[in-house]
């Protein structure tokens, strides 16, 4: 990525006004060096697995945000069931929060939720909307915004940030009415990459994750201020490498990232009091780096060869969220694959190692419950103790 004094140049030229300088910590990331765990045995200690309920009511496409608060789980999938869905600690389908439609309560499509656990509150982000409910889905009042935006996160309990779409400034603080605070990283042509990962909320923080940019940001009342820069070492992508691109090419930097073998880009980045989470794209592969936040130690894997042995259902890729309790929950949107995984291990039947005998008595009530058009299954792990050498 071009690094971190490009970005903190077109930081304050984007900015409304210029946020106060501060501290911030880098995440050393070498894809060139060092050895890459191939079990995720290795890495992760498996807590339960937990099968969505399938029924008309609730069917599922695709998870595109989840969350857990007080034993029930929500599940919002934009595009197949458009909704926001409610489930118990044992994926037993409760209730939707709100409906589509244009009236009151109602929305087109949400975008995003978040669950405001001081007033018990959810909040969802509809088109220039926002819609309030209780935890139990009663709907209580419309927020009009006067701009665009697909994703928003809580600040404080007066203070919210906006994702913006379309021809918005990239993010948008407003107060709790809708009104805007500040906007930051205004609107061009030449950088309008959009990403499901922008905004995260981690514990008390507000993250704010840019598209081609090496630094995480954090958002306050007003202000964004640099949070993690990201330095993948001789991997990175830098304002020399960014000068020698032909002007056709610097109006596609994205795509030529994507296409050289040479440089690695961060996808995802969450965190928690304990660790980082970071995903990044390299040599056309994904891995994914995890950094204890005490010992500064880290481990590397790739997410497409790493060895699913814990539940053989080939989940691992990108955590759906991290708890603030350190929690990794992973999802399989396809159980055809957890299927294929259980058909593997029957193969095996004698010739089973330790870990695979573990596995089938572990998602043995998970084969019963589901076929290969059910609803997604969820799996929910923790860092093992001596993973990362603390």
């Amino acid at each position: 990525m071009i690094r971190y004094y490009i970005f903190l140049l077109l930081l304050f030229i984007g900015c409304t006004n210029k946020a106060p300088e501060r501290d911030f910590s880098t995440m050393l990331i070498n894809p060139n060096s060092g050895s890459l765990k191939t079990k995720l045995s290795d890495i992760y200690e498996p807590v339960s697995a937990i099968a969505l309920e399938t029924k008309d009511a609730c069917l599922i496409e695709n998870i595109d945000k989840l969350q857990l608060f007080q034993d029930k789980i929500y599940v919002l999938d934009m595009y197949g069931a458009q909704s926001l869905l409610v489930f118990n600690s044992k994926g037993q389908y409760l209730f939707k929060i709100g409906r589509l439609g244009k009236g009151p309560g109602e929305y087109v499509r949400p975008f995003d939720f978040y669950i405001d656990k001081e007033d018990h509150e959810i909040r969802i982000l509809t088109h220039k909307k926002v819609l309030v409910y209780d935890l139990t889905g009663n709907y209580k009042r419309t927020i009009n915004l006067d701009f665009s935006a697909r994703q928003f996160a809580q600040v404080t309990q007066d203070v919210d940030c906006y994702y913006g779409s379309s021809k918005e400034d990239r993010v948008i603080v407003a107060n709790r009415q809708g009104a805007i605070k500040k906007t930051h990283f205004q609107y061009s042509p030449r950088s309008r990459i959009s990403t499901p990962y922008a905004l995260q909320k981690s514990g008390s923080l507000c993250l704010y994750n840019i598209p081609n940019c090496d630094t995480i940001f954090s958002v306050n009342r007003g202000n964004i201020l640099p949070h993690i820069f990201i330095d993948f070492a001789d991997a990175a992508f830098t304002l020399d490498d960014y000068n020698s691109l032909s002007e056709h090419q610097k109006m596609q930097t994205h795509a030529y990232i994507v296409e050289s073998d040479r440089y690695a880009f961060k996808a995802m980045y969450a965190e928690n009091i304990t660790y980082r989470f970071l995903s990044f794209i390299f040599h056309r592969k994904t891995y994914a780096c995890i950094q204890s936040n005490k010992t500064k130690k880290q481990i590397i894997y790739d997410l497409s060869d790493c060895n699913d042995d814990i539940w053989s259902a080939r989940t691992f890729t990108q955590p759906a969220t991290i708890t603030d309790d350190g929690l990794f929950v992973f999802t399989q949107n396809f159980p055809s694959e957890i299927l294929k995984g259980k058909r593997m291990l029957q193969k095996k039947k004698d010739n089973l190692s330790p870990e695979e005998r573990v596995c089938l008595d572990m998602m043995s009530p998970i084969y019963h419950h589901i076929n290969e058009s059910s609803n997604p299954v969820l799996f929910i792990a923790k860092i093992k103790d001596d993973a990362i050498g603390e």
